[in-house]
């Protein structure tokens, strides 16, 4: 399971060049250490692909695996650069968003659209793509993201066992009388 998005952080303010040479320092601590704590193996933590710095945006293109979810990764990052930007450059992160979110799965899940928060679901290769709609800081901070893979999960489940007659076990039984 990966989970793929774009972060968009909007600073209170067009960033200083000084700001821009100390946040290559942080975006690379972020991306090497920080973000991998919680995960055991690293493929299963979040990572930096690549960021660019546009006036008052930070934008970052963030993949992320099973132990340290997207929207954990977003609020750590938004963390740390409030913690280190904030004070020395007076900087306060005002918005946080997740573009073009997405979770990918193998195998193939046949569930419907009629979920929350998905925008469309493909199917590619024997993996599962499910597109998620845009998402502000106060949905990150929610755990939306667990409650919809449980969702998703219980669904498969109830689609894969069938109705009530295929499927009884008889638990025990009395003797003949």
């Amino acid at each position: 399971m990966r989970f793929r998005g774009i972060l968009e952080i909007t600073f209170s303010r067009d960033l200083p060049p000084e700001a821009l040479k100390e946040l290559e320092q942080l975006i690379h601590y972020l991306d090497t250490d920080y973000l991998k704590r919680g995960a055991r193996d690293p493929a299963d933590a979040a990572s930096i692909l690549n960021w660019k710095a546009e006036n008052s945006k930070l934008i970052i293109n963030l993949v992320a695996g099973r132990s340290v979810r997207i929207d954990e990764a977003a609020l750590r990052i938004r963390n740390i650069l409030s913690q280190k930007l904030g004070p020395k450059y007076r900087l306060g992160a005002r918005r946080l968003r997740l573009v073009n979110g997405s979770i990918e799965i193998d195998g193939e899940i046949r569930v419907s659209l009629k979920l929350p928060l998905i925008k469309n679901i493909e199917y590619r290769n024997g993996k599962t793509l499910i597109l998620l709609d845009e998402l502000d800081e106060s949905e990150l901070k929610k755990p939306l993201f667990l409650r919809l893979l449980r969702l998703i999960q219980d669904k498969e489940a109830k689609l894969r066992w069938g109705g009530k007659a295929e499927h009884w076990v008889l638990v025990k039984q009395s003797r003949i009388k």
